[in-house]
Protein backbone atom coordinates (compact mmCIF):
# COMPACT_ATOMS: atom_id res chain seq x y z
CA UNK A 1 0.00 0.00 0.00
CA UNK A 2 1.35 3.42 -0.93
CA UNK A 3 1.89 6.16 1.61
CA UNK A 4 -0.59 9.07 1.42
CA UNK A 5 2.48 11.31 1.02
CA UNK A 6 4.49 10.80 -2.15
CA UNK A 7 7.88 12.41 -2.81
CA UNK A 8 7.88 13.75 -6.37
CA UNK A 9 11.42 15.16 -6.41
CA UNK A 10 14.16 16.42 -4.14
CA UNK A 11 17.30 18.48 -4.65
CA UNK A 12 20.26 19.40 -2.50
CA UNK A 13 20.62 23.18 -2.51
CA UNK A 14 23.67 23.40 -0.22
CA UNK A 15 26.13 20.70 0.79
CA UNK A 16 29.39 21.13 2.66
CA UNK A 17 31.40 18.76 4.81
CA UNK A 18 34.70 19.71 6.41
CA UNK A 19 37.09 17.26 8.02
CA UNK A 20 38.30 18.39 11.45
CA UNK A 21 42.03 17.60 11.81
CA UNK A 22 41.76 16.99 15.58
CA UNK A 23 38.60 14.92 15.22
CA UNK A 24 38.59 11.18 15.65
CA UNK A 25 36.74 8.49 13.70
CA UNK A 26 33.63 6.99 15.30
CA UNK A 27 32.86 10.06 17.43
CA UNK A 28 29.45 11.66 17.31
CA UNK A 29 28.61 15.15 16.07
CA UNK A 30 25.98 17.52 17.42
CA UNK A 31 23.14 17.62 14.88
CA UNK A 32 20.64 20.46 14.58
CA UNK A 33 17.89 20.81 12.02
CA UNK A 34 15.33 23.35 10.90
CA UNK A 35 12.52 22.95 8.44
CA UNK A 36 9.93 25.00 6.61
CA UNK A 37 6.97 23.60 4.73
CA UNK A 38 3.73 24.61 3.14
CA UNK A 39 1.33 23.83 0.33
CA UNK A 40 1.69 25.36 -3.08
CA UNK A 41 -0.86 28.17 -3.25
CA UNK A 42 -3.74 27.10 -5.43
CA UNK A 43 -3.03 23.38 -4.95
CA UNK A 44 -3.81 22.02 -1.48
CA UNK A 45 -2.34 18.62 -2.42
CA UNK A 46 1.11 19.83 -3.59
CA UNK A 47 3.62 20.69 -0.86
CA UNK A 48 7.20 21.91 -0.60
CA UNK A 49 9.46 21.07 2.34
CA UNK A 50 12.86 22.67 2.97
CA UNK A 51 15.21 21.06 5.48
CA UNK A 52 18.54 22.35 6.80
CA UNK A 53 20.85 20.03 8.73
CA UNK A 54 23.97 21.26 10.56
CA UNK A 55 26.43 18.98 12.32
CA UNK A 56 29.78 19.25 14.07
CA UNK A 57 31.53 19.47 17.41
CA UNK A 58 30.22 21.01 20.62
CA UNK A 59 31.44 20.90 24.23
CA UNK A 60 30.36 17.29 24.69
CA UNK A 61 31.49 16.21 21.22
CA UNK A 62 34.86 17.94 20.88
CA UNK A 63 36.33 15.02 18.93
CA UNK A 64 33.69 15.01 16.20
CA UNK A 65 35.46 14.14 12.93
CA UNK A 66 33.44 16.49 10.67
CA UNK A 67 31.38 19.65 10.55
CA UNK A 68 28.98 20.51 7.83
CA UNK A 69 25.69 21.83 6.64
CA UNK A 70 23.23 20.47 4.15
CA UNK A 71 20.09 22.03 2.69
CA UNK A 72 17.54 20.07 0.71
CA UNK A 73 14.14 20.80 -0.78
CA UNK A 74 11.48 18.25 -1.63
CA UNK A 75 8.19 18.42 -3.47
CA UNK A 76 5.44 16.15 -2.25
CA UNK A 77 1.91 15.21 -3.24
CA UNK A 78 -0.74 14.32 -0.64
CA UNK A 79 -3.42 11.77 -1.55
CA UNK A 80 -6.84 13.30 -2.26
CA UNK A 81 -8.34 10.88 0.25
CA UNK A 82 -6.19 12.21 3.11
CA UNK A 83 -8.29 14.51 5.37
CA UNK A 84 -7.56 18.20 4.80
CA UNK A 85 -7.20 18.89 8.55
CA UNK A 86 -4.41 16.27 8.81
CA UNK A 87 -2.31 17.30 5.79
CA UNK A 88 -0.05 19.73 7.64
CA UNK A 89 0.88 17.10 10.19
CA UNK A 90 1.49 14.47 7.49
CA UNK A 91 3.76 16.78 5.50
CA UNK A 92 5.52 18.37 8.48
CA UNK A 93 6.45 15.06 10.09
CA UNK A 94 6.80 12.65 7.19
CA UNK A 95 8.15 15.12 4.62
CA UNK A 96 10.96 16.24 6.93
CA UNK A 97 11.68 12.60 7.83
CA UNK A 98 11.97 11.56 4.17
CA UNK A 99 14.33 14.45 3.39
CA UNK A 100 16.42 13.83 6.51
CA UNK A 101 16.92 10.23 5.38
CA UNK A 102 18.26 11.50 2.04
CA UNK A 103 20.64 13.89 3.86
CA UNK A 104 21.77 11.17 6.26
CA UNK A 105 22.58 8.82 3.38
CA UNK A 106 24.44 11.49 1.39
CA UNK A 107 26.58 12.47 4.41
CA UNK A 108 27.37 8.79 4.97
CA UNK A 109 28.42 8.34 1.33
CA UNK A 110 30.58 11.48 1.18
CA UNK A 111 32.31 10.94 4.52
CA UNK A 112 32.90 7.29 3.64
CA UNK A 113 35.47 8.56 1.15
CA UNK A 114 36.87 11.22 3.51
CA UNK A 115 39.83 11.33 5.92
CA UNK A 116 38.11 10.04 9.10
CA UNK A 117 35.82 7.53 7.43
CA UNK A 118 32.06 7.49 7.42
CA UNK A 119 29.88 9.58 9.70
CA UNK A 120 26.35 8.30 10.24
CA UNK A 121 24.06 11.02 11.52
CA UNK A 122 21.72 9.88 14.32
CA UNK A 123 18.12 9.03 13.63
CA UNK A 124 15.86 12.01 14.34
CA UNK A 125 12.20 12.26 15.28
CA UNK A 126 10.12 14.99 13.68
CA UNK A 127 6.89 14.19 15.55
CA UNK A 128 7.02 17.28 17.79
CA UNK A 129 7.12 19.64 14.82
CA UNK A 130 3.40 20.05 14.78
CA UNK A 131 3.14 20.85 18.50
CA UNK A 132 4.86 24.24 18.30
CA UNK A 133 5.08 25.63 14.75
CA UNK A 134 6.88 28.97 14.52
CA UNK A 135 6.13 32.00 12.38
CA UNK A 136 5.94 31.56 8.62
CA UNK A 137 9.05 32.13 6.52
CA UNK A 138 9.17 34.71 3.70
CA UNK A 139 7.37 33.73 0.49
CA UNK A 140 9.31 32.03 -2.27
CA UNK A 141 10.13 34.03 -5.40
CA UNK A 142 9.60 31.27 -7.98
CA UNK A 143 6.75 29.34 -6.39
CA UNK A 144 4.27 30.79 -3.98
CA UNK A 145 4.27 28.57 -0.92
CA UNK A 146 2.40 28.90 2.36
CA UNK A 147 4.97 27.91 5.03
CA UNK A 148 5.49 27.19 8.67
CA UNK A 149 8.94 27.04 10.30
CA UNK A 150 9.68 23.97 12.38
CA UNK A 151 12.42 22.47 14.51
CA UNK A 152 12.57 18.77 15.42
CA UNK A 153 13.90 16.90 18.40
CA UNK A 154 16.46 14.08 18.29
CA UNK A 155 15.12 10.64 19.16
Amino acid sequence: MLSPLQLKQHRFTDFSVESIPTGLPNHEALVTTSSTWGHIIGDELSWKVELKVMFGPDEARKLSPYRGKVSIIGFFKVAKTWPAEKRQELVGVNGASVLYSAVREMVLIVTGRSSHGELMLPTMSFTKLIDKPKAAAPAEEKRKVKKKRLSPTPS
